[in-house]
């Protein structure tokens, strides 16, 4: 198999995800190359994810290899017999899964000695009570005293899980803003061209990237645009599609609803925006975020987003509260006057932290004190 030049175990170790996402590609590829993990995730539903899972694989520089996870006996032989076969240093697991909690029953029960790393993706909102699910809520004051450590994506979040637990590293989800700096070089011509073949180049134009479902409140954020001089464009599918059609089709307003995208097109809609913005009432994370901020857009994101800590107000957009109308016909007025994008060069990254500098410093961390 395949090892990264500057791999740092020699041992292998095991990783098991949910569904391997855009903004986990990068996390995912340096796992494998250098934490000498097998990359391992489940099978779902293609038809209700917000991106297409053939172009997200095929930027995986690691076997593509899929584990059971169910509830029977099955998937759980299959968990002990990798675990037997690899005797691991490390098994990284996605939050506080079913899959987390069979891993460390079988520690116990085959008396290993390896490390459980749970990568949770809490934001601060759902700590204080907005969370997608009870058991999730439940979950966090049991497993996380189960394994050895914990990897958060959220400044907040990360301080209460080492109040609460003396646990947590921390690693904001990500995707390598060198990559993203370069896939904007390449499509950026082309996005200059689009913007004046669908003659979009003479109002600015506001992006929402993701699924069209009611947590994102999205006729929310149409009220709040209609009777703006700008193009809107939102990046995605999902059940709200055709209503939301028909609202931007009372308002006037002139709304594109590009579908599902991914690679190049995605990147090419980044680079023709001027704003992106965020409006929803429920966000683990948010990835969106950074990766229009490395793309030199600013943008307007929700407070209970995870990723709205990557945002410095009036510096590279705003935060606001997902209820509050106001705040938000505030912050877009604040940034929609001054986006619009005539230049014929790059923008510079607006991305306060750098995905290469937090994935030294994590690996750093579970090399000197893992638990």
């Amino acid at each position: 198999m395949h090892r990264g030049r500057d791999v740092l175990f020699e041992t292998m170790n095991l990783y098991f995800g949910v569904t391997i996402a855009p903004y986990a590609v990068d996390f995912c590829n340096a796992l494998y190359e250098r934490f000498n993990c097998r990359i391992f995730h489940r099978e779902v539903d293609v038809t209700n994810l917000a991106f297409d899972p053939e172009e997200v694989q095929s930027q995986c520089r690691f076997p593509f290899e899929r584990y059971a996870s169910g509830w029977g006996l099955k998937s759980l032989k299959g968990l002990v017999q990798l675990i037997r076969d690899e005797e691991p240093e490390y098994v990284f697991t996605s939050e506080f899964s079913l899959t987390t909690v069979r891993v460390c029953m079988i520690r116990f029960l085959l008396n290993r000695h390896f490390k459980i790393i749970s990568i949770c993706d809490d934001s601060w909102d759902m700590i204080q009570g907005n969370d997608f699910s009870r058991l999730h809520r439940v979950a966090r004051y049991i497993v996380p005293k189960m394994v050895d450590q914990l990897i958060l994506a959220n400044p907040q979040a990360l301080q209460w899980y080492r109040h609460q637990y003396g646990k947590g590293l921390f690693m904001p989800i990500l995707a390598d803003e060198k990559r993203l700096r370069r896939m904007y070089a390449t499509v950026f011509g082309a996005s200059v061209q689009r913007r004046k073949q669908m003659k979009l180049d003479d109002r600015p134009l506001v992006l929402f990237v993701g699924r069209l479902i009611p947590l994102k409140n999205l006729s929310f954020l149409l009220r709040l645009l209609q009777g703006r001089n700008i193009h809107v464009a939102f990046v995605g599918d999902g059940p709200l599609r055709a209503s939301l059609e028909e609202l931007a089709k009372e308002s006037g307003q002139s709304v594109i609803f590009a579908g599902r995208c991914g690679g190049a097109e995605l990147a090419t809609w980044f680079a023709m925006a001027d704003l992106l913005v965020l409006p929803s009432l429920q966000e683990a994370f948010g990835a969106v975020t950074g990766e229009a901020l490395a793309y030199g857009s600013p943008v307007i994101v929700s407070k209970r987003a995870g990723s709205s800590f990557l945002v410095q107000e009036g510096v590279n957009g705003s935060i606001a509260d997902p209820l509050d109308e106001k705040q938000w016909r505030s912050a877009l007025s604040r940034w929609i006057p001054s986006t619009l994008c005539l230049s014929e060069k790059l923008r510079p990254s607006l991305l306060p932290l750098q995905f290469e500098s937090c994935l030294e410093a994590l690996f750093h961390e579970l090399r000197r004190n893992p638990s």
